[in-house]
This record gives C-alpha cells, structure tokens and sequence, in this order.
C-alpha cells in the first residue's frame, strides 16, 4: 500500500510541474481551492504523461527482479577441494600375471645393464642406484633381485645401431666458379681399432674418407653410405636417414665428410657400387677401393684429392651421444691446420638396440607394448606413493623412474610420437581409476598433437590402440558432463576449473578425429557434449520434481499467484 501511495505522490510532483498545469492555474485563481489531488485534465496534450509512465514501468520491473534474486549462502569463489569424481579399476589395464611381471622386472634390469650412452644432467647415472628403485618398485626380496641380476648378466649383450639423419648444411664454402657449390656427405662408422690408433697423429690430422697413400695410407669402414649431391648451393637440404651396426660403443666414432661434387664420374657413384656388392653390414674394406674405382672411370685430377673438393669434415664419438639422442648443429672441421673450411651440418643421433635377450622380446613382444607395461607399472606405484587419494597429481615420476624409461625408450627405438602416444595411453587409462590433473592430461594430448603434426604416422595396430583410448577417455568426459552439477559445481571454483581443462581435453580429441583411419568417433564430439548437457538438464530436472512438492520447486509461487494455496485449501 505505501508502495502506491509514494507512486501516487510522485506521479502527482510530475504533473504539477507540466506548462499545461501552469496555465490552467493562473487563468483560474479560484480553482486554488479545489483538491490538489484531483487536477483538470481537460487541458493536457496527447502524449504529454507517456514517457514517465513507461519509465515509471520500468523502474517497476527493475524493483520487482532485484526482490525476486535468491539471497547467496555459498559463496561464488570457494577455495575447497572438487567433489570427487567417480573411478571404476576395470577401466584401467589388465592386472598383469606373476609370469608377465617376473618378464618385465627382468626387461627392466637389462634395460640398466646394458645402458649406452652419455647420461642428462637430471638423469641418474648411477646404476647401484637404479638398480635399487627397481628391486623397491617390484617388490622382491634382496636374494630374489639378486638372482635376476645374475640371470640378466649371462645373456648376451644386445646388438646396438646408430641412426643419423644427416638433416641439412648452411653457410658452405663455394668451391665452383660461380659461387655455389655441389655438396654431398659420405659418412660412416670408425671401427675402434682405427678409431683408437695413433693419438699423436689424430691430434694434427684428423680421420677422412679422401686420405691419400703419402698421409699414412687408407682408412677402413666398417660402413660407408653417401647422401644425393645437392647442385648449385651453399645451404643443401638432404633429410636423409642411415642406420649403422656398432661393434664397439665406447671407442666406435661416426665419421661424415662433405664434399664438392665436381666430375661426371666421382666417389658418390663408385661408394654405391661397392655397396651394392659389399652390403650395408660391416664393408671393412679400405677406403682406397672406392678412390680407385673413381679414377678407373671417372676423370682424375692431378692433386691429391682427385675428383671432389673438401668442405668439411664431423667427428663424433659414439658414446658421447646422449641417452635421449641429440638433434643440433655441429660445426664442421677441417682434416688438418691447413684445411680451409666454414659452417655447420644439422644431425639427429639416437643410440639404439637392435637385438635384445630378453623374455619379452624372444616371446615376440614389441618394444612399444613392453614400454606401455613399463610405464603403466611405474606410473600406478609412483601415484600411490605420493598422492594416492589426491586429484591434483600431474605425473612427476621420481628421477630413476623417468631415466629408466628414457634408456628403454630409446633402446626400443620408439619415436618421440610414440612416447607421446604411450603416455597419453597410460595416463588417461590411469585417470579412469585414480582421478589426476586434468592440466597434466591436456598437457600430454597437446605435446603428442605437436608429435602429429611433424611425423602423422603410426602402425596400423598402435593407431588402433590409440584411437580405443582417445574414445574411452571421451565417453569418461560424456559421463561426467552429464552430471554437471554433481562433479563441477557451480559455486566451487576448483571444480569449475576442472570443468574447464575437461572442456579442453575433449576439444584437443575433436582435432584428432580427421587424422585417423580408423575414427575413435562414432559421431561429431561437439554434437555429442552438446546432447550429453542436455541430456543432464533434463534427467536433473526430472529429478528435483520426483523428490520435491510443488510449493518447495517454487517457494514465491504463494506471492506470484495468490489463487494456488486457496486452490490448495479448497481441496483439503
């Protein structure tokens, strides 16, 4: 009622004020003595009160929305932890047979034995060390681990490769009269024999496939491979891939030359037909073979380098590789302190195993397959060890743990796509069974996203694993946002930000769904999330009518509609 009366009291302060109310009061004095509240309106213009009354309406409105909001108890920003979210253990892997186990502890420990390599500065290269964190994670006794490091140490040594990707040159003398030049790289393994001979002469003249008999005579190589002759450049392109047999890792040497390519008829002709008698394995022939071959049917010059110009030359010890593998620019080197040379070569080195004495390998299991044991064993123990009820673990494996499964990864010659495949795989299977951080899983589906762009290919069966896994974690995601507002409520930001990296996730698979094959996707994702909201608003819904009256779904239903508990009282 005061409601009214101060609109009536305003509405009356307007009118009073208006010219047309001015005039009438000053032609009829008299009409002083009439109700103020009641005024003449014959004298009012059409429109003259329209605008005030529809402002009026709307302050009206505005009043009636602001008493109409609910009054807050939780407050919108809240610090507490997200309500957790459900786990189910048969979604993870397969729980491995005491057999499996024994196989991957043993795979493990001659992972460790046999390493190669240069170790990382965050890596531990301490093998008593190693071989400790794996006895405490595999649960065996001091005799047990023992007796398995005896057995792993009577088989034989694996068989270990080199791969060089010889990836580009720049900044190259010109050798040609035009400026340029026609460079092309012979590379190769120093056998340790060669490798290990003469320091004092090594210290003045460094090794080369082009040596002639007045140095000190050839120079053997166990392998001698050659990249395409790139013309009329001083910055070639090759992105070439070679796999050489090492004998010895600790005194082995890569050894790559560059050259100008002058004749019609040069080394890079005669190298590829002895190796088309010789073969890729262990040539172990004089160098001098292939210069002869040069001469008998190309053109010789009268100096000592006879057919092609030298622009640099690459030592490498095969154990200064690091574990992890190395791509990087090398300076190039001259042969001696005579040699004139300029630049850098672009290499990507990794240190490899090619045969393994191992259960798993002899029994036919792939180096990707037993990586993904490895990494699934090591992963659950690790959480459970630091934070096993916490939903805000990001995977930090222990220093020992994730040097294990570098040196394994590279012995297995797993690519970086597949390590990113892996981790992705065990992660987001491990999710499903012990919540982790969604900002730990994003960070994973984006690195092996930056793996796909460089290199989109996988086997068939590694693709079909991974596409099972990008649909699992998917219908996990589906099953959550259909429970919105159990799991990210609203007035709790930890789990809205959950929400929100969720959301991420399940775009980042969105992207992958053209890439594959075989589509993990049975439809759009997009259209899915859409109809798993939806879906979640109406079984919510459904749910707040079935448990609640009428009266407690609308608790100002009483003030909208007056009508509804007289209904109500009737009916009683």
């Amino acid at each position: 009622m005061s409601t009214l009366l101060d609109i009536k009291s305003s509405v009356l302060r307007q009118v009073q004020v208006c010219p047309s109310f001015r005039r009438r009061t000053e032609q009829d004095p008299g009409s002083a003595s009439a109700d103020p509240q009641e005024p003449a309106t014959g004298a009012w213009k059409p429109g003259d009160g329209v605008e005030f009354f529809a402002h009026m309406r709307l302050m009206l409105k505005k009043g009636e929305g602001r008493q109409g909001l609910p009054c807050l108890e939780v407050p919108l920003r809240s610090g507490s932890p997200a309500p957790p979210e459900p786990v189910d253990p048969s979604l993870g892997l397969r729980a491995l047979a005491p057999e499996e186990v024994e196989m991957l502890y043993e795979e493990a420990l001659y992972t460790v034995l046999y390493r190669a390599g240069t170790m990382g500065p965050d890596q531990v290269d301490d093998e008593e060390a190693l071989l400790s964190y794996l006895q405490q994670v595999f649960g065996t006794s001091l005799e047990e681990h023992t007796e398995a490091i005896e057995r792993v140490r009577k088989a034989k040594a694996p068989t270990y490769a080199l791969k060089v990707s010889v990836m580009r040159a720049k900044n190259l003398l010109a050798k040609d009269p035009n400026g340029f030049s026609d460079p092309y790289c012979m590379l190769g393994i120093l056998p340790a024999s060669d490798a290990t001979r003469e320091p004092r002469a090594q210290k003045e003249q460094r090794f080369g496939f082009r040596k002639g008999s007045k140095r000190g005579g050839p120079l053997p190589a166990k392998c001698i491979q050659v990249t395409e002759v790139k013309s009329s450049t001083l910055n070639p392109v090759w992105k070439e891939h070679f796999l050489f047999e090492i004998e010895d890792v600790s005194t082995d040497q890569l050894h790559l030359d560059i050259w100008d390519h002058d004749d019609d008829v040069s080394l890079v002709e005669a190298c590829r037909k002895l190796n088309e008698v010789i073969g890729l394995k262990g040539m172990g022939r004089y160098f001098k073979q292939i210069v002869k071959s040069a001469r008998a049917n190309g053109t010789a010059g009268p100096t000592e380098d006879h057919t092609d110009d030298f622009l640099g030359c690459l030592n490498i010890p095969v154990r200064e590789v690091p574990v992890a593998g190395v791509d990087r620019w090398f300076k190039l080197e001259p042969r001696s302190s005579a040699s004139r040379v300029q630049g850098h070569c672009h290499l990507v080195l990794k240190l490899i195993t090619t045969q393994r004495d191992t259960a798993m390998s002899q029994r036919g299991r792939s180096g990707f397959l037993s990586h993904l044991l490895l990494l699934s064993h090591l992963l659950r123990l690790e959480h459970s060890a630091e934070e096993p009820n916490s939903s805000s673990w990001r995977g930090e494996l222990s220093t020992p743990a994730a040097t294990i499964l570098c040196l394994h990864g590279a012995q297995s010659n797993l690519s970086p796509l597949q390590l990113a495949v892996l981790h992705w795989q065990v992660s987001s299977r491990h999710h499903q069974t012990c919540t982790l951080d969604y900002s730990y899983l994003l960070g994973l589906l984006e690195d092996m996203q930056a793996h796909w762009e460089e290199a989109p290919s996988l086997p068939q069966e590694q693709e079909e694993s991974l596409a099972d896994s990008l649909s699992a974690f998917s219908e996990f995601g589906l099953q959550l946002l259909r429970q919105l507002r159990d799991y990210f409520p609203a007035t709790n930001s930890t789990a809205v930000h959950r929400l929100e990296l969720l959301l991420k996730c399940l775009g980042k698979l969105q992207l992958f769904q053209p890439s594959f094959e075989i589509c993990p996707f049975e439809s759009e994702l997009n259209m899915d999330i859409a109809a798993a909201l939806k879906r979640g608003n109406r079984e919510w819904y459904d749910r707040i009518l079935n448990d609640k009256s009428p009266r407690e779904q609308h608790p100002q239903c009483g003030r909208l509609h007056p009508d509804l508990p007289a209904a109500g009282a009737s009916g009683g």
